[in-house]
């Protein structure tokens, strides 16, 4: 595929990146919980997906060819990191987890979507508010405290408390689900 911008197949490949960005950032944080730089990971990983554009084919399944390319780039970085403090595995306990990470991944992913979905229910429609505001809108979080005339370090300590509750709602759901969490 020549890249053309214009193109339906540049096009599908633009929506496929976008709508793929939650769930890879998810699967690079599942291979390198509590690393700080797994933002960076992923920007490497978009890079690299943008420059192997044209080795995609529309029609076949992007997750698991950006999953794979993922798992790269996370096993170089952490290769990269050996000398930090933050480098506990060898070469091949990485290439175990990751392989674990990549198979289990998906339906996890899904079942934490679902959970969140489920426990966000459970809050106060005031709570849902600020929660969509915080993570789903334009406004910002200033804007949001100034319109309903709250100071914005008391929405910051609601949303720390509010994440807190999602947190353990969730991985309720998820043990209730067959230990998922």
């Amino acid at each position: 595929m020549a890249f053309d911008p214009r193109s339906e197949p540049a096009r599908e490949f633009v929506r496929l990146l976008t709508n793929h960005q939650g769930v890879l950032q998810s699967f690079i944080a599942s291979m390198m919980p509590g690393h700080p730089d797994t933002a960076d990971v992923l920007q490497e990983t978009n890079l690299t997906l943008w420059e192997k554009i044209d080795d995609f084919e529309p029609g076949t399944n992007f997750q698991a060819w950006a999953f794979a390319i993922a798992r790269f780039k996370v096993l170089d970085h952490l290769r990269k990191c050996r000398n930090s403090k933050l480098m506990l595995f060898s070469d091949e306990i990485l290439e175990r987890l990751s392989v674990a990470a990549a198979q289990r991944h998906p339906l996890l992913y899904d079942a934490k979507v679902r959970a969140l979905n489920n426990c966000m229910t459970t809050l106060r429609p005031k709570d849902q508010e600020l929660v969509q505001i915080r993570y789903h809108s334009p406004e910002s979080l200033e804007q949001y405290a100034q319109r309903i005339g709250r100071p914005v370090a008391s929405l910051y300590v609601t949303l720390t408390r509010l994440r807190a509750i999602l947190r353990r709602c969730i991985q309720s759901r998820l043990q209730e689900e067959g230990g998922l969490a």
